[in-house]
């Protein structure tokens, strides 16, 4: 029974060894998100999340979420009955297995409210989590009292906007 229970624990070991080595590993992706511009706000929040539980369902890791709101198009999309000057333009980058793009392609394309997407792989690949530095109260602290030195050397310094020590 030792041999057995030890065995398990192995298996178990290497389960979590191999999943943590994939999240490593894991391709970046940006979406960009062409969305019609008469839609509301919270409809283009609702199908940002559902795009994003897609990811982290996948156990996949959500990076940076983008809104760069109302663009108006250099040329109108055509579509049957249906003509486009300006759109909601979005950006999710996500890091995740390649198994949940044909999901988020699927879901994207039966959304009447899409007008365009583009999944693109970026060539970095996700940094092992343990490279970010987390920011410390004290790292936040001495960076804000460093630049509030700053502004006060600029604001004593003569009118030719040059300080020399």
């Amino acid at each position: 029974d030792d041999d057995d229970d030890d065995d398990k624990e192995e298996e178990e070991d290497s389960e979590e060894d191999s999943s943590s080595h994939e999240k490593e590993n894991m391709p970046l992706y940006d979406l960009i998100l062409q969305v019609k511009s008469h839609v509301p706000k919270g409809d283009v929040f609702n199908l940002l999340k559902r795009t994003s539980l897609k990811v982290i369902d996948a156990d996949g890791v959500l990076m940076d979420v983008k809104s760069f709101g109302h663009q108006t198009l250099a040329y109108p999309y055509k579509k049957p009955n249906e003509r486009h000057h300006e759109v909601q333009m979005s950006q999710l980058t996500f890091a995740s297995a390649p198994k949940v793009l044909p999901d988020i392609s699927h879901a994207l394309r039966t959304d009447e409210n899409v007008i365009r997407w583009m999944l693109l792989k970026r060539k970095k690949k996700m940094e092992p989590l343990i490279k970010y530095k987390a920011w410390t109260e004290e790292q936040r602290a001495a960076i804000e009292s460093r630049e509030s030195e700053m502004n006060r050397g600029r604001s004593r310094g003569s009118g030719s906007g040059r300080e020399w020590r």
